[in-house]
């Protein structure tokens, strides 16, 4: 199955990169620049404008290329500032707790300790 091409602007498709890096995805280069109808400069040029955000920003977060996979990711993301002790003190809240359900209380814990 081909996959439709998606055309949109510039600070768009800037804003999906970005999006995906931060939700901890990996970003293949070709799959990126299939999917949205860029060349290679253009990819190129995307990279750079999120490298010289993260340093403007003075983020902790470093934009990395693996050149064993072909994939671009965030280094450095930070998820969650809670330590074990703080997820183990929520865990115990929750399983003392009768307002969610086992199946969404057993989805929030995995998400802490994820």
């Amino acid at each position: 199955m081909v996959k439709k091409r998606v055309k949109i602007n510039r600070n768009s498709r800037l804003l999906s990169f970005y999006k995906q890096l931060l939700s901890g995805k990996k970003i293949s280069k070709q799959l990126f620049i299939d999917e949205y109808g860029i060349n290679e400069r253009t990819f190129e040029r995307d990279v750079s404008e999120i490298r010289n955000f993260l340093s403007d920003s003075f983020a902790n977060e470093e934009l990395i290329y693996d050149r064993e996979d072909n994939v671009y990711y965030l280094h450095g993301l930070s998820q969650s500032n809670l330590d074990k002790y703080d997820v183990m003190v929520i865990c115990k809240i929750l399983v003392g707790n009768n307002f969610l359900s086992k199946e969404e209380m057993e989805d929030l814990i995995e998400r802490l300790l994820s």
